[in-house]
Protein backbone atom coordinates (compact mmCIF):
# COMPACT_ATOMS: atom_id res chain seq x y z
CA UNK A 1 0.00 0.00 0.00
CA UNK A 2 1.26 3.54 -1.40
CA UNK A 3 1.62 6.28 1.38
CA UNK A 4 -0.21 9.62 0.59
CA UNK A 5 2.13 11.97 -0.75
CA UNK A 6 2.72 14.97 1.43
CA UNK A 7 0.23 18.34 0.69
CA UNK A 8 1.19 21.61 0.64
CA UNK A 9 -1.36 21.98 3.23
CA UNK A 10 0.02 19.22 5.46
CA UNK A 11 3.32 20.50 5.16
CA UNK A 12 1.31 23.91 5.96
CA UNK A 13 -0.33 22.79 9.32
CA UNK A 14 2.74 21.35 10.39
CA UNK A 15 4.99 24.59 10.08
CA UNK A 16 1.69 26.08 12.22
CA UNK A 17 2.37 23.37 14.51
CA UNK A 18 5.45 24.06 14.78
CA UNK A 19 5.50 27.81 15.17
CA UNK A 20 2.45 27.37 17.90
CA UNK A 21 4.69 25.42 20.41
CA UNK A 22 7.84 28.02 19.94
CA UNK A 23 5.20 30.62 21.07
CA UNK A 24 5.09 30.08 24.83
CA UNK A 25 4.76 33.33 26.00
CA UNK A 26 3.49 37.04 25.34
CA UNK A 27 7.43 37.77 24.88
CA UNK A 28 7.67 35.32 22.19
CA UNK A 29 4.49 36.42 20.23
CA UNK A 30 5.69 39.90 20.25
CA UNK A 31 9.20 39.11 19.08
CA UNK A 32 7.46 37.14 16.03
CA UNK A 33 4.97 40.20 15.56
CA UNK A 34 8.33 42.58 15.10
CA UNK A 35 10.33 40.00 13.13
CA UNK A 36 7.68 39.86 10.44
CA UNK A 37 7.26 43.43 10.41
CA UNK A 38 10.86 44.01 9.79
CA UNK A 39 10.57 40.93 7.29
CA UNK A 40 7.96 42.73 5.76
CA UNK A 41 10.49 45.97 5.20
CA UNK A 42 13.69 44.82 4.77
CA UNK A 43 13.33 43.48 0.79
CA UNK A 44 12.63 47.44 -0.24
CA UNK A 45 14.98 48.50 2.13
CA UNK A 46 17.87 46.04 0.75
CA UNK A 47 17.73 48.35 -2.60
CA UNK A 48 17.07 51.76 -1.29
CA UNK A 49 20.24 51.70 1.24
CA UNK A 50 23.12 50.79 0.68
CA UNK A 51 24.61 47.71 3.02
CA UNK A 52 26.69 50.11 5.42
CA UNK A 53 23.50 52.14 6.33
CA UNK A 54 21.18 49.09 6.28
CA UNK A 55 23.94 47.48 8.88
CA UNK A 56 23.64 50.31 10.82
CA UNK A 57 19.70 50.45 10.97
CA UNK A 58 19.74 46.77 11.76
CA UNK A 59 22.62 47.03 14.44
CA UNK A 60 21.07 48.06 18.07
CA UNK A 61 23.87 48.61 20.22
CA UNK A 62 22.24 47.51 23.65
CA UNK A 63 24.53 47.83 26.84
CA UNK A 64 24.34 45.75 30.12
CA UNK A 65 22.39 42.85 31.19
CA UNK A 66 23.49 39.21 30.72
CA UNK A 67 23.20 37.32 27.30
CA UNK A 68 19.95 34.83 27.09
CA UNK A 69 20.62 31.47 25.33
CA UNK A 70 17.30 30.60 25.10
CA UNK A 71 16.36 33.77 24.33
CA UNK A 72 18.57 33.58 20.95
CA UNK A 73 17.73 30.27 19.93
CA UNK A 74 14.04 31.38 19.73
CA UNK A 75 15.19 34.63 17.20
CA UNK A 76 17.19 31.86 15.23
CA UNK A 77 14.16 29.47 14.88
CA UNK A 78 11.97 32.06 13.98
CA UNK A 79 13.82 34.03 11.20
CA UNK A 80 14.28 30.57 9.55
CA UNK A 81 11.38 29.72 9.87
CA UNK A 82 9.84 32.58 8.55
CA UNK A 83 12.12 32.62 5.44
CA UNK A 84 12.06 29.13 5.48
CA UNK A 85 8.15 29.42 4.84
CA UNK A 86 8.42 32.25 2.58
CA UNK A 87 10.61 31.10 0.07
CA UNK A 88 10.13 27.33 -1.85
CA UNK A 89 14.05 26.87 -2.32
CA UNK A 90 15.28 29.05 0.76
CA UNK A 91 17.22 31.15 -1.80
CA UNK A 92 17.78 34.48 -2.50
CA UNK A 93 16.90 35.87 1.31
CA UNK A 94 19.85 35.03 3.00
CA UNK A 95 21.16 38.35 3.38
CA UNK A 96 17.20 39.74 4.71
CA UNK A 97 17.25 36.77 7.09
CA UNK A 98 21.07 37.97 8.07
CA UNK A 99 19.99 41.27 9.21
CA UNK A 100 16.85 40.36 10.68
CA UNK A 101 19.53 38.07 13.00
CA UNK A 102 21.85 40.96 13.34
CA UNK A 103 18.95 42.86 14.80
CA UNK A 104 16.98 40.87 17.14
CA UNK A 105 20.33 39.12 18.21
CA UNK A 106 21.99 42.84 18.87
CA UNK A 107 19.34 43.75 21.09
CA UNK A 108 19.97 40.32 22.93
CA UNK A 109 24.01 41.99 23.41
CA UNK A 110 24.80 38.46 21.68
CA UNK A 111 27.29 40.67 19.38
CA UNK A 112 26.29 39.33 16.06
CA UNK A 113 28.76 39.42 13.20
CA UNK A 114 27.32 39.56 9.70
CA UNK A 115 29.12 38.15 7.03
CA UNK A 116 29.27 37.95 3.06
CA UNK A 117 30.90 35.36 1.15
CA UNK A 118 31.30 34.23 -2.27
CA UNK A 119 31.87 31.04 -3.80
CA UNK A 120 32.89 29.37 -7.09
CA UNK A 121 31.65 25.90 -6.53
CA UNK A 122 28.63 24.72 -8.39
CA UNK A 123 29.62 26.23 -12.00
CA UNK A 124 29.20 30.15 -11.31
CA UNK A 125 29.67 32.60 -8.74
CA UNK A 126 27.65 32.63 -6.00
CA UNK A 127 26.89 34.41 -2.53
CA UNK A 128 25.31 33.71 0.77
CA UNK A 129 25.14 35.85 3.87
CA UNK A 130 25.36 34.47 7.16
CA UNK A 131 25.68 35.44 10.82
CA UNK A 132 28.15 34.49 13.65
CA UNK A 133 27.84 34.70 16.87
CA UNK A 134 31.09 33.59 19.18
CA UNK A 135 33.00 32.97 16.00
CA UNK A 136 30.32 29.92 14.99
CA UNK A 137 27.61 30.39 12.26
CA UNK A 138 24.02 30.76 13.57
CA UNK A 139 21.19 28.46 12.08
CA UNK A 140 23.62 27.20 9.51
CA UNK A 141 26.40 24.39 10.06
CA UNK A 142 29.89 25.16 9.26
CA UNK A 143 29.48 22.60 6.52
CA UNK A 144 26.96 24.68 4.71
CA UNK A 145 28.87 27.83 5.04
CA UNK A 146 32.80 26.48 4.62
CA UNK A 147 32.50 26.65 0.45
CA UNK A 148 31.84 31.00 0.78
CA UNK A 149 34.91 32.88 1.15
CA UNK A 150 34.09 35.66 3.50
CA UNK A 151 34.17 38.99 1.34
CA UNK A 152 32.68 41.26 4.03
CA UNK A 153 32.25 41.36 7.49
CA UNK A 154 30.16 44.00 9.89
CA UNK A 155 30.51 43.25 13.55
CA UNK A 156 28.33 45.62 16.16
CA UNK A 157 27.32 47.94 13.92
CA UNK A 158 30.91 48.76 12.81
CA UNK A 159 32.01 49.74 8.99
CA UNK A 160 31.08 46.83 6.92
CA UNK A 161 34.98 45.98 5.81
CA UNK A 162 36.00 44.28 3.10
CA UNK A 163 38.28 41.20 4.03
CA UNK A 164 40.92 41.35 1.35
CA UNK A 165 42.68 38.08 1.92
CA UNK A 166 38.94 36.51 1.60
CA UNK A 167 38.46 38.72 -1.40
CA UNK A 168 41.59 37.74 -3.64
CA UNK A 169 41.05 33.84 -2.39
CA UNK A 170 37.72 34.21 -3.61
CA UNK A 171 39.37 35.00 -7.09
CA UNK A 172 42.07 32.61 -7.06
CA UNK A 173 41.21 29.81 -4.98
CA UNK A 174 38.63 27.94 -7.44
CA UNK A 175 40.70 28.48 -10.54
CA UNK A 176 41.51 26.06 -13.34
CA UNK A 177 44.58 25.32 -12.08
CA UNK A 178 44.52 21.51 -10.01
CA UNK A 179 45.71 21.72 -6.71
CA UNK A 180 46.85 18.30 -4.74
Amino acid sequence: MKSAPVTHLARFRHRLCVLYNWLATPADIWLLIRIVAWSVCLPLLKYLLPLPALVRLMSVRRRGGDRLPEREQRIIQLAFWLYRSRTPKGRGRCLERSLLLVRFLSLCDASPQLVVGVSKRGGGLRGHAWVNVDGQPVGESLAAVSDFVPVLLASNGGPVEPSIAGAYRAAFAHSDVVHD
